[in-house]
């Protein structure tokens, strides 16, 4: 294959993968927008923030972000979430999320990004609900700036309806303070739910013969021509 043809396969390949859309979340609220990344559609935001601390929707985003093939696809919600000793605020989200026909969401990953001082905590809890019988799925899960990682992996739904809750504390001590800056949300999704592929056809009767045969005569020809070319 051409080497500048490959080379810049691999560039466009690259520059697909690492695009990414920002979107405001106070525009997704009030706008009752929605977008959809890597074949999954993020629709229906609520949110509320609530504390002396509290935020301002303005100044939180949604970026969308895949963390890799098969890895899972969503968004970082990004912005200051901070507050100083004995401050302290809220944040209260929802959301759905539902995927393209013949494929299934089957587990949630949470990470979140910050620090916390003196006492100062920070941390975000969720669960799922099937909108298709209001029944929660899995157990939900909970990080913390004591533990910034949790993923639950879950039976394969088509959608699914997400309750989140961020909360930050300062803390007590003098010097306490909290800046949770991102929660990265993302989602895998696994083929499942559509037609079962196509069986492979079997082989065809005779085609190994005729394979040999063809494979017989070109040695022929081959033969041939050398003996007249001598």
């Amino acid at each position: 294959m051409n080497k500048l043809f490959l080379t810049a396969t691999v560039l466009v390949s690259l520059s697909a993968s690492a695009h990414a859309d920002t979107y405001n979340l106070e525009s997704l609220v009030s706008g009752h927008g929605s977008f959809t990344y890597d074949g999954l559609t993020f629709s229906n935001f609520s949110a509320v923030s609530t504390g002396p601390n509290a935020v301002n929707l303005n100044y939180i985003d949604l970026v969308t972000v895949n963390i890799g093939v098969g890895e899972g696809a969503g968004f970082i919600l990004t912005g200051s979430l901070e507050a100083f000793a004995g401050g302290h605020g809220d944040l209260s989200l929802s959301y759905d999320v539902s995927t393209s026909t013949g494929s299934l969401i089957t587990d949630s990953f949470l990470r979140g990004t910050g620090v916390a001082v003196n006492g100062a905590n920070w941390n975000v809890s969720e669960n799922y609900t099937n909108p298709a019988n209001n029944a929660q799925i899995g157990n939900g899960l909970t990080i913390s700036n004591n533990a910034i990682v949790g993923s639950e992996t879950f039976a394969g739904v088509k959608s699914l309806i997400v309750a989140q809750n961020i909360g930050w504390n300062g803390g007590g001590a003098i010097n306490g303070f909290v800046d949770l800056s991102q929660v990265e949300q993302t989602f895998s999704v696994s083929a499942g739910g559509g037609p079962p592929p196509p069986e492979a056809p079997g082989p065809v009767p005779g085609a190994g013969h005729l394979g040999f045969f063809g494979l017989a005569l070109g040695a022929a020809a081959l033969k041939l021509r050398r003996r007249f070319a001598s």
